[in-house]
């Protein structure tokens, strides 16, 4: 089972808030969420047990900001092991300042992903199927 999804990004000015070059905290925090999902997709790939998972809670500490054109790298790491329902992942941000290969930590995170259901399930609950199942689009 892998245990560990690693990624970056570049703060772009979408990323940031009207204080820019500052980052958004938002914008910070889904990335952060995606790279624990990525984790969490990961360790379900052995799972014969859990297909899906949602996040369900998330807590974050921010330590310094980050600004436009700073290289950010996430590392996700599965901190307890995929349970009856949940799964809990730590996600750690590192930031390269723009002209300087050095890094600085500053951001991590705890998120606990829980179970939504197993796909035999999906098909009998007919609340949990896709939109397009409901005649929405």
């Amino acid at each position: 089972m892998d245990t560990i999804f690693e990624t970056n990004f570049v703060v772009m000015p979408t990323d940031c808030n009207y204080l820019s070059p500052l980052i958004f905290g938002g914008a910070f925090f889904s990335k952060m969420d995606l790279c624990a999902a990525c984790t969490v997709n990961r360790a379900l790939h052995a799972s014969k047990t859990c297909e899906f998972a949602v996040t369900h809670k998330a807590e974050t500490t921010y330590s310094k900001p980050c600004f436009l054109g700073d290289i950010i790298f996430l590392k996700g790491e599965i901190m307890k092991p995929l349970g009856k329902k949940s799964i809990v992942v730590q996600v750690t941000a590192e930031r390269e300042k723009r002209g300087s290969p050095a890094r600085d930590k500053v951001a991590s995170g705890t998120f606990i992903f829980v179970t939504v259901a197993h796909a035999d399930d999906i098909v009998n609950r007919p609340d949990l199927l896709p939109y397009a199942h409901h005649g929405l689009e």
